[in-house]
Formats: C-alpha cells, structure tokens, sequence
C-alpha cells in the first residue's frame, strides 16, 4: 500500500514536471523496443537498435528475424500507443492486431490436425503450449478464455475509482494474459504492450515515456519468478496476486523515479542555457536523453543521433555534459563512452 501512494504521488509530480518540458519519446520508445525484444532473445545491441529504427542500418552479423521482430515491435507499440490515446476500451480484436504485429515477420502459418493458423494475423494458437515445467490452458479453452478475460478486464478498469484499483487492474490484466498464453509466438511483448494500454488507458502511463521493459530486463529472473509463484506450474483462475502486485509496483515505481529524475535535471539545464544557445541547449538534451534510456552514449552513437555536427562538437558537448556531472566519463580502447549518471 505504501509503494501503491508513493507511485500515485510520482504521477501528479510527472505531469508538473513535464509541463512545456522538450517530448523525449523518441528514445524512450526505443529503448522499450530493445528491452522487449531482447527479453525474447534478440542480441541486437541498444546502438544497432537506434540505427535499424532510426536511420534504417542493418545490424552487422546479426539474423535477419531478429531485426525483423525490432522492426515488428516498434510499430506495434506506436499503434498501442495511438490506442491508448483515443481512450477506447479494450477488445479482443486489438489484442489479436497486436498479437499479429509482433510477429508480422518472424511468425508462421501453422497446419495442425485441427486445421490452419496464421500467428501473423494474431489467430488464436490450435496446438498446446508450455514453458518449461509449467503447462498453459488447453488450446480449445483459449476462445472462450479470452472473452472473459476481456469482459473482466474491462470492467474493472471501468469500476476502478482510486488510483490503486486502476493500477492494480492493469497488473492483473498482465498477469492474466500471460497465464492464458493465448498465440503460438509473442505472447509476452503482447502482454507488456497491453499493459501499456491499460496503464494509458488510465492515464498512468506517463504520456507513453515510461520504460517498464527496462525493469523487466534487468530483473527477467525476478519476473518470471513472480509470475511462476502466483501461477504454479498450471493455469488457474482465482490464484492471490499479492507477489505479483508487489513485483510489479515496485517495477513502476522504480521506473517512474528514473523518468522523473531524468525529466527534472534535464528541465533544470534546458533552463540554464542562454537562449542564445537554444540550439545547443536541445542537442545536449537529446545526447544525455539517449544516455539515460540505454545507460551510456559513445561518440559513434552520437555521431548517428546527431549527424548534422562534426565528431570534435560532439566531443565538446559530451565533455562539458561529464564537467556537468551529467554524464560520465570513461575511456575506452578505441571509443569514449559517457555513462549515464543515477
């Protein structure tokens, strides 16, 4: 309970802080890509993700499919992001769009004895599933289980009047979808991509710019972990979420302090530049944005987000940010890196 009112404190402190405050999505969606998609086993680096969805450059000596499911993710969370503006409730029809985007070109056309699916098109799965030890709902159970699940979910979110109601709604939906498993493929970037939803929904997703794949990532044993406690080793309804909740609160919470501590001190110096260096200003903010989603920031890697200013501005402006105390600084062989500084 204490998490849940601090987490309801951060949100009201977000929403002031970001007022008439530079949009720094662009990095933040990125970052979400690369941390949903290496959760599932791309080995995509944060740079190659940022030039594959930016400047449109390949990653050397990487697969073909795992660039394609970078590619796939980050147009299924600007289409759930679009949703989750327009406020509209949730359908069984947007999971399966989404469920199909995230594999638009990694997925496959299945034939089983039962007949044929198509996981690009987000068809429900015609063949059972498991992960490990734990086993997941009959696949003839899944029509009928995800029309309640979307009746259920829906109507909590509607009934939820205080901020933990709402918040805990979008944590059951996550949790449900995943125990439900209800595609062949990509049934875990749905499910945080629906809780982006959910959470928009409720206007508590920090304007689409906080980053829970990040939590997710770093803490992978940690969400699993939650998740195979409140499930077991088989799907059943009615199991005690406590775990769960407690995982995925202290996730948002954390989440959210990184994003308001990186929107305060980049407001702070947006705010000491002269207006003379308004320019200036704008592309420190975009080098230490950068630094803050991925953790660091080279100078090849500002050399792609910044391509307009010569290699020697660019060792200035992150100098001066490491001066600052900002970022960093750490020398590397060949290649200087500027961490992001907590």
């Amino acid at each position: 309970m204490k998490n849940i009112n601090n987490l309801e404190k951060l949100v009201a402190d977000y929403a002031q802080a970001t007022r008439g405050q530079v949009d720094m999505r662009k990095f933040t969606y990125y970052a979400i890509t690369y941390h949903s998609t290496a959760i599932e086993g791309s080995t995509l680096t944060e740079g190659q993700v940022y030039n594959l969805l930016d400047q449109d450059i390949p990653a050397k000596n990487k697969s073909f499919s795992e660039q394609q499911m970078v590619i796939d993710h980050q147009k299924a969370l600007l289409y759930t992001l679009n949703k989750a503006s327009e406020k509209k409730p949730l359908t069984e029809q947007f999971i399966q769009e989404v469920g199909g985007m995230v594999v638009k070109n990694t997925g496959s056309i299945y034939s089983t004895a039962l007949g044929t699916f198509d996981s690009t098109r987000g068809d429900y799965r015609l063949v059972n599933v498991h992960a490990g030890s734990r086993t997941f709902p009959n696949y003839s159970k899944v029509p009928d289980l995800m029309k309640t699940f979307v009746y259920e979910i829906t109507k909590q979110i509607a009934e939820a009047k205080t901020f933990q109601q709402k918040i805990e709604a979008a944590f059951n939906a996550h949790f449900q979808f995943v125990g439900i498993h209800p595609f062949a493929d990509g049934n875990g970037r749905t499910a945080r991509l629906a809780t982006m939803l959910y959470l928009g929904i409720c206007d508590y997703d920090w304007g689409g710019a906080i980053v829970l794949d990040t939590y997710y990532a770093q803490a992978r044993g940690d969400y699993y972990a939650a998740l195979n406690k409140c499930q077991g080793e088989k799907y059943k309804e009615g199991q005690d979420l406590t775990s769960w909740i407690v995982y995925f609160t202290e996730g948002v919470l954390s989440s959210s302090k990184v994003l308001l501590a990186e929107i305060t001190i980049l407001a702070t110096f947006a705010a000491t530049e002269p207006a003379i260096k308004k320019r200036t200003s704008q592309d420190s903010i975009y080098l230490m944005s950068y630094a803050r989603q991925f953790g660091s920031v080279s100078i090849s890697e500002a050399e792609e987000i910044l391509p307009d200013l010569s290699r020697r501005t660019l060792q200035r402006k992150l100098k001066a940010l490491a001066d600052s105390g900002y970022l960093r600084q750490e020398n590397a062989a060949r290649n200087t890196l500027y961490h992001w500084v907590d």
